[in-house]
């Protein structure tokens, strides 16, 4: 991923990746958690570098940080919320001058 800060404002990318509820999610710093309705909101320094979720591990850079529930707008309800089963994990990845592109990477696990 790249950007330019041209502009000098604020730029961050999101990746956002499929939940599997119920199953666990952690992190390179030895955070876990069991994906379900709770919020969960972890700072770059909780990530440790990694996310492992689903049979997976994302590898992200040292700025990245993790946001569940990333909910959509659900035009078919009335209020427009919508459920976590719905979610995304959102994971941020900010750029600035010192960071114009980063790398991630995803590993299969056995």
């Amino acid at each position: 991923m790249a950007a330019t800060t041209a502009a000098g404002l604020p730029v961050a990318a999101h990746v956002t990746l499929l939940p599997h509820l119920g199953q666990p999610v952690e992190t390179g710093a030895g955070q876990k958690a069991v994906l379900a309705e709770e919020q969960v909101d972890w700072t770059p320094e909780q990530l440790g570098g990694w996310v492992a979720h689903g049979g997976y591990r994302l590898r992200v850079p040292p700025s990245a940080s993790l946001h569940w529930p990333a909910l959509p707008h659900n035009p078919y309800r009335k209020d427009g919320r919508a459920m976590p089963s719905e979610g995304r994990i959102a994971i941020r990845v900010p750029f600035d001058l010192q960071h114009p592109e980063h790398r991630l990477t995803i590993e299969i696990l056995p």
